[in-house]
């Protein structure tokens, strides 16, 4: 059997009262693929940190080829020969290409101490070359990363990682946020990584609204763990945007967005549902919004009460009554099952119009893929709106 690479064992990570990692252990081994499956505020992105050095465990050991270590930093990690892309793509966009390829690492023509000069032409003829390698169709390694589209950007960071021979990738959600021909592109970036050696990672897409998509999807996962301990359905598209009225959207549109937001819901539930029975305190959060709260909108005191969403409403409203449903079904069981608001949050979905922070949804989202076996089930949480309870009307 091959020799681990990374290697984890009860490692906790708490943020405040909310416990974003419990008592997490994985064992890696070199040459093995690893997909971490959860969508977000499942603790993918806390683990992913813990292990690029931006937090650090409370509790816990951390193996890296056999020998216990200790993470502090982004240096540490990067010392290991751990290399992080993550959601965001963690570059700087009022750098160069160049200059977030070495960041970290910055080429010197002579040393000093501490203190040296940047070979900057080194670093602008070798960031050039890198670039070319995935086939990323630009003139200079000097344009400005805050130019680039948001696949180029994680092409610049793929980069990245082959020229430095990274001996682990970490991928967090590498396709977010990306057209179908970008994630297309990234997705054969990542074969190219493979193919030159670096093989410790797997790209696992699924489509919510293909069923075969699904099943492959579950036979890969299947093939690493028979347990699945929490499932977290995110998945939500708006239908084209704001307003919408009941008159004018088409059916065509309803049909789109039902299928995403609710038919994939049951889709995916349906097709894990043998995994998360097997764990001992499986956990089903549909992620919904307070705005789809048919009691709150019928109120004409509630302060959105003239904020209605004709298509993408009724398809949360849905989702909410299915998730009565669900936890109807398996209530003599281990499951908890609630539909989860994670607030008005500055993203994509909204033109960040949104008040609050990705970090705080996924720190309520995270909360109910964890809670213990006296938490609640069946019900609609907004801590956001409800902070004293957290339960809001359906």
């Amino acid at each position: 059997m091959s020799e681990s690479i990374i290697k984890c064992e009860g490692l906790n990570k708490w943020y405040g009262s909310i416990q974003a990692l419990k008592d997490v252990s994985i064992d890696i081994k070199k040459g093995e693929a690893v997909g971490l499956v959860g969508d977000n505020g499942a603790g993918k992105s806390t683990f992913i940190k813990i292990l690029s050095g931006v937090h650090q465990a409370d509790s816990g050991n951390i193996y890296f080829d056999g020998n216990l270590v200790k993470i502090n930093d982004a240096k540490d990690s990067m010392k290991l020969g751990i290399e992080t892309i993550y959601q965001d793509s963690a570059l700087a966009p009022t750098l160069s290409i160049a200059r977030n390829l070495f960041v970290g690492r910055e080429p010197l023509t002579f040393k000093f101490g501490s203190l040296g000069l940047l070979d900057r032409e080194k670093m602008a003829k070798e960031s050039l070359e890198a670039i070319k390698r995935v086939e990323l169709d630009l003139r200079s390694g000097d344009e400005l990363v805050e130019n680039l589209s948001g696949g180029e950007r994680q092409g610049v960071v793929i980069a990245r990682a082959l020229y430095f021979r990274t001996k682990v990738l970490i991928m967090d959600e590498p396709t977010n946020h990306l057209s179908v021909k970008e994630t297309e592109k990234v997705l054969r970036w990542i074969e190219k990584l493979k193919a030159e050696g670096l093989d410790h990672l797997k790209a696992i897409q699924i489509d919510v609204t293909d069923q075969e998509s699904i099943n492959a999807a579950r036979i890969e996962i299947g093939k690493s763990t028979k347990v699945l301990d929490a499932l977290i359905n995110n998945a939500g598209i708006s239908g084209g945007g704001f307003p919408q009225t009941s008159i004018n959207s088409g059916i065509d549109t309803y049909k789109e967005v039902f299928d995403t937001n609710l038919f994939g819901v049951v889709r995916v539930t349906q097709s894990f549902i043998d995994l998360l029975r097997k764990s001992p305190e499986p956990r089903i959060v549909n992620v919904s919004s307070s705005g789809c709260s048919i009691t709150l909108h019928s109120d004409p005191s509630w302060e959105f009460y003239h904020h209605k969403a004709a298509v993408y409403g009724p398809s949360k409203a849905a989702l909410n009554m299915y998730t009565v449903c669900l936890a109807y079904e398996l209530q003599e069981t281990a499951f908890k099952v609630n539909a989860v608001d994670p607030g008005f949050i500055a993203t994509d979905f909204n033109n960040h119009n949104g008040t609050d922070t990705a970090e705080n949804a996924g720190g309520r989202i995270a909360k109910y893929a964890i809670i213990g076996q006296d938490g609640p089930n069946g019900k609609f949480i907004s801590e956001f709106h409800n902070p004293e309870t957290g339960e809001i009307p359906w």
